[in-house]
């Protein structure tokens, strides 16, 4: 018979302060269990460490016990009656209610559960809806945009204001219109169909702020439907059940690599026609948009708190899939790697890495650029592009007019008001515009400067390596480059030396996974979308996704299987390139759902092994050419065909110093300068005159860089 149920649920402060998770724990799902193990606690939104905002959406469990047959049960939490929010999920054999618990204290608390002589008790940690949870302190100052969002003016210091929410609707020419009247039936108002069934294409939007950030989240309309209702407001209790949502979530990731030190604005939008009408839901936030706020941590957290709310109001999604490109991709990648669970799948396009290795090839750029307008005037645009490595001189140009403003903390975050932001001479205490310094929770602060620790470095690299062993330049040439070619100092600022970064530095970036190393991601399916834009100087150049690839090599030294590169021709630079990448991420977007949903489904719990035996027919390496030939499988990069004719690789300015080409050496170990074995005949006086601006001896690029040590582990925390 069916049990006999008395449900209580209660949340009482404890003693204890809240806090993070600590260092290298997994925060995977949590739960709670009677010692009888007939009551099951467990948290649906979030971890139990990671509760945001007061409130969780929690399931609980009672396995058969007694005989009597009533489902009747009392919520209480905050010390508020909350019966009405907990819903009969299942029963036969056990017994499952979902209902969100609300008012928690900020802090610990205990979620206690009784039922028929059994207690099960979980405890939680409560944090602000304004963060932070676990990227560390609040970063200052922090410009509010509320109101140029549409959201009016800020209600705190947080940049909090009301969450608005707006109607829009899928019209029968493709497009998404706005729509005033939620329950307005526009002439073009487009029929979608969802799982067999037909529904109106009318599209709920909801905007507020989250974690000081701005998202935006667009699903097809749960309150208006088959059921005709107007209000555009979400029912009181949660999760609401949409049978138009087809129970995915793309989660979409903005470009750039930016310092505002603000809520930003241009964010990627949620507003996608092609994955809204298959029922997708989209969400995005300004701080997912790398230009925002180049911290993929505070990127991780951000998206964390924003999934929580929409499980809330939505839903549990069976998938979490990520897109977008440029930045956008380091942040899939970083977050996959270093928060899993987060994303079961990701769809980077125009891929980078990470922000921090490829850091030094583009800073590597503003020296060579400067070299070229000085004492190298006289090399030609051939001679430069074979010392850079890339096809053309356009994509340094690029890199220095677009992102070397990372290491300058005088520029970069034109938000802030001049008078704070910092300068040597006047105001030695003002904001730093650099990445290192938005990024200081994490790397530290570096005693010798009283700045934040620089994971920068060019010591012993031998620009224009490759060149100089392929004959475009000379040996003299060779040496008097990298004789002059200088490095930075802690401002940003060029001088005659080479820069030199400490060692702590480097272990914070690799320890604290801010590099992409591999092993985190083998099981993750994702698929590289890699439009080909060499030729027009674009910073997203061809060899980045296959830097990806090599850091992923798997431990047997195979490449990941469930990496796939998908190649795409452009005609023109990223501005234009972005698009298309976008619109090929969509397709993406539906071959990983395909490939999750059926390893989902696959029997055993080997996730290698799952992804192995569900792999669709079309989830392998593709290439398209410009004539719309298209070249796939598992030889379509190796092989000597039509693709690797078309498509070749080039280099970045540290690879064509001898970097292998997975490029995650940020400083190099060296050999002495009389134990390296030039490309070319060097005469003695070279020999010496190498002695002499090598003094501290030539990378040697078959060791592990300085301070390269494993990563520490997931889900690591940096504080409240």
């Amino acid at each position: 018979m069916a049990i006999a149920l008395a449900l209580v649920v209660t949340a009482a402060a404890c003693s204890s302060g809240g806090s993070g998770p600590a260092d290298g724990a997994d925060t995977g799902r949590g739960e709670g269990v009677s010692s009888d193990g007939v009551v099951t606690i467990t948290t649906l939104s979030t971890s139990p460490d990671n509760v945001t905002g007061g409130d969780v959406l929690v399931q609980v469990v009672v396995a058969p016990k007694g005989n009597d047959s009533t489902t009747e049960f009392e919520v209480q939490a905050g010390g508020t009656s909350q019966g009405a929010a907990f819903k009969l999920a299942s029963q036969d054999p056990h017994t499952t209610f979902v209902g969100l618990v609300k008012d928690l204290p900020e802090g610990s608390s205990d979620i206690t559960v009784k039922s028929a002589g059994s207690t099960a008790t979980l405890q939680v940690v409560n944090h602000p809806i304004s963060g932070p949870v676990f990227s560390g302190t609040h970063q200052t100052p922090f410009i509010c945009t509320t109101q140029d969002n549409g959201l009016g003016p800020a209600t705190d210091a947080d940049c909090s204001a009301p969450t608005k929410v707006s109607s829009s609707y899928l019209s029968t020419d493709g497009s998404l219109k706005p729509l005033a009247d939620a329950s307005a039936t526009p002439s073009d108002l487009a029929q979608v169909t969802v799982d067999g069934t037909s529904y109106p294409g009318r599209v709920r939007v909801e905007k507020g702020v989250i974690n000081r950030s701005i998202y935006e989240t667009a699903v097809l309309d749960p309150t208006v439907g088959q059921s005709g209702a107007t209000n555009t407001t979400l029912p009181p209790t949660a999760p609401v059940t949409d049978p138009a949502w087809n129970k995915r979530l793309v989660y979409r990731f903005g470009g750039g690599c930016g310092t505002s030190y603000s809520q930003g604005g241009d964010f990627t939008t949620s507003l996608d026609a092609d994955l809204l009408r298959k029922g997708y839901a989209v969400t995005t936030s300004t701080l997912n948009t790398f230009q925002t706020a180049c911290n993929a941590t505070l990127s991780a957290e951000t998206a964390m708190m924003v999934k929580e709310h929409i499980i809330e109001t939505l839903g549990v999604p069976d998938l979490t899939i990520g897109d977008g490109g440029s930045g956008g991709a380091i942040q899939q990648l970083l977050i996959a790697q270093n928060y899993p669970g987060l994303l079961d799948g990701i769809a980077p396009s125009l891929p980078f890495p990470d922000a921090i290795s490829i850091s030094g090839g583009v800073t590597d750029c503003g020296l060579l650029n400067n070299y070229y307008r000085g004492a190298g005037a006289t090399l030609t645009n051939v001679q430069a592009a074979a010392i850079n490595g890339h096809m053309t001189t356009g994509t340094c140009d690029l890199w220095e007019r677009t992102f070397l403003g990372g290491v300058n903390p005088t520029d970069d975050c034109p938000l802030v008001p001049k008078a704070q932001v910092f300068d040597a001479n006047t105001n030695p205490t003002g904001t730093r515009c650099d990445l290192a310094d938005s990024n200081v929770n994490i790397l530290g602060i570096d005693p010798a400067t009283g700045f934040a620790r620089r994971p920068l470095d060019n010591v012993g690299i031998a620009y224009g390596l490759k060149a100089l062993t392929n004959g475009v330049i000379t040996v003299d040439q060779f040496l008097d480059l990298n004789a002059a070619v200088g490095g930075y100092d802690i401002n940003g600022r060029i001088e005659p030396a080479r820069t030199v970064g400490d060692t702590t530095a480097f272990e914070t970036a690799y320890g604290k996974g801010q590099v992409i190393e591999g092993e985190g991601l083998w099981n993750v399916p994702i698929i590289l979308t890699n439009l080909y834009t060499d030729p027009y100087g674009d910073i997203h150049d061809r060899v980045r996704a296959f830097s990806i690839r090599d850091r992923l090599v798997q431990a047997d030294g195979t490449a990941d299987p469930n990496l796939l590169i998908w190649t795409v021709p452009s005609t023109g630079l990223s501005v234009k390139a972005l698009t298309g990448a976008i619109d090929n991420a969509d397709s993406a977007t539906e071959v990983l759902d395909r490939w999750l949903t059926a390893a989902k489904s696959a029997p055993g719990d080997d996730e290698a092994a799952m992804l192995d035996a569900t792999r669709p027919a079309d989830a392998v390496d593709t290439c398209t050419l410009a004539d719309g030939t298209v070249v796939k499988g598992p030889d379509t990069y190796t092989a000597d065909n039509a693709c690797t004719k078309a498509y070749p690789i080039h280099d970045d300015p540290r690879t064509a110093a001898g970097a292998p080409r997975r490029n995650d050496i940020l400083k190099c170990q060296r050999q002495a300068a009389d134990q390296f074995t030039p490309p070319v005949p060097f005469t003695d006086a070279q020999r010496q005159r190498l002695a002499t601006v090598f003094p501290d001896g030539l990378c040697d690029w078959t060791k592990p860089g300085v301070g390269q040590v494993p990563i520490e582990g997931t889900w690591l925390s940096y504080g409240p």
